[in-house]
């Protein structure tokens, strides 16, 4: 070769190389979510069909029922944003990873979740929704979960149609059948995705490409999750990540449905595995767009599991160290970051509403075993007001500069927030008897 040649060569080498190796990731969040040819679906229909539609109602309650106040919508537009969203459908959007409305508020409902959550945030010791106290008390059971996993955060189909035959023909019935007006918990997309997975395994399983069948196996963990199957999805997901971890490719994607689908299942634990593979999901696709909606589906299912005390208050700690690890971009971090104290204090706000409200039945407050109850709830609120004051609030003011004007997660709000929560919490053990 001559030498004049030598350099063209091995640019254009390092192109062919550098080409193959970005066209390796079939493993990623991108793979599957970016932009890649898909004209047919635009970004609203695809991401607000993966949020319940009893979700999407923040301005058109009905009734007497007031909207969301200035605030949160301006932070949920600042978070549906994120994700190419604007106006109403950005708002709502982020109003439901930030937690009004869905299970995450304790099951007070749209209007009762938007209502605790303006209320906590500028801190009443009033008591501002109505709701039955036995549905308050009840216990968790593995059936009712598995329902309210529905009403749940997920994650959105795909938007992304390079793969191959299998992928592709899967990819050619989600445009045809899916309907986007409506959430993935619908009869009729539950219908289109069941199809879905029978064309998955009739087709997969003759590719030979390695990185077709890594993106095989991860859309079908995809669509058991979004089917409520997570057995079948923890299983697809390990196919996934085990073929990843053979073609030394990444895995990000298989790992978070891997984790999701545990936090999903009552027959399982939120073990450090569990977090791992969050973790390895988060900061090795660090500047993943879809982030935001990561959080909030994994804080549907750990907040719900907490408020039943099926979850250690050391997991809640790890994940929002996890969110705000500093491999994350900030604004990605901000974001989730929000979602996560907006949710606590949701959460506080319900607590101490329960307490309150028992209180001033004096025939439940003879009960032993409601005041027992009671008590249990009032250790996990002091735990959680802890992990905000020491782990939290920490990021907040390394994040500080990049929450909205409007944002209430600021560190001097949210530092009087907690003080008076705090502040609080001998006048509640007080009302249950000490």
């Amino acid at each position: 070769m001559k030498s004049f040649l030598k350099p063209l060569f091995l640019v254009a080498l390092l192109v062919v190389i550098s080409s193959q190796a970005g066209a390796a990731e079939y493993g990623t969040f991108e793979s599957f979510y970016s932009a890649g040819g898909l004209g047919f679906w635009g970004w609203t229909g695809i991401i607000l069909g993966s949020v319940a539609v009893g979700a999407l109602t923040f301005f058109t309650f009905g009734g007497g029922a007031a909207a969301a106040p200035a605030w949160m919508t301006a932070v949920g537009t600042w978070i549906g944003s994120t994700v190419g969203l604007s106006g109403i459908a950005a708002a709502n959007f982020g109003l439901a990873l930030l937690g009004g409305g869905t299970i995450a508020a304790g099951g007070l409902g749209v209007a009762g979740g938007v209502t605790v959550l303006a209320t906590a945030m500028a801190f009443s010791t009033d008591v501002v929704a109505s709701y039955s106290i036995d549905a308050a008390l009840e216990k968790y059971t593995h059936s009712k979960f598995i329902e309210a996993n529905k009403k749940m955060l997920t994650l959105p189909i795909p938007r992304n149609t390079e793969g191959g035959k299998a992928y592709k023909a899967v990819m050619e019935h989600l445009k045809k059948e899916f309907k986007s007006d409506q959430g993935l918990s619908s009869e009729d997309n539950q219908q289109v995705l069941n199809r879905a997975i029978e064309i998955l395994t009739e087709k997969m399983y003759a590719e030979n490409d390695k990185d077709y069948q890594l993106k095989d196996n991860t859309l079908l963990a995809l669509l058991y999750l979004q089917t409520n199957n997570y057995a079948e999805a923890r299983n697809a997901a390990w196919n996934a990540i085990s073929i990843g971890t053979e073609a030394n490719e990444k895995h990000t994607m298989a790992s978070f449905i891997h984790a999701l689908a545990e936090l999903a299942d009552p027959e399982q634990e939120c073990s450090a595995e569990t977090l791992h593979k969050l973790r390895t999901a988060y900061l090795q696709e660090s500047d993943n767009k879809l982030i935001p909606i990561m959080t909030g589906s994994c804080l549907d299912r750990m907040m719900l599991q907490y408020r039943s005390g099926n979850l250690e208050i050391s997991k809640l700690d790890d994940f929002c160290q996890i969110i705000t690890n500093r491999k994350i971009g900030k604004k990605l971090s901000a974001q989730s970051l929000e979602i996560f104290i907006t949710r606590s204090m949701i959460l506080l706000k319900d607590t101490q509403q329960l307490i309150r409200t028992v209180a001033k039945d004096e025939s439940m407050v003879k009960q032993g075993k409601i005041c027992r109850e009671l008590k249990v709830r009032l250790e996990r609120h002091k735990n959680l007001i802890e992990l905000l004051q020491n782990t939290a609030f920490p990021q907040v003011e390394r994040l500080a500069g990049n929450f909205p004007e409007e944002s209430q997660v600021k560190p001097d709000d949210l530092s009087l927030l907690l003080y008076q929560y705090h502040n609080e919490i001998h006048e509640l053990e007080n009302l249950i008897g000490g």
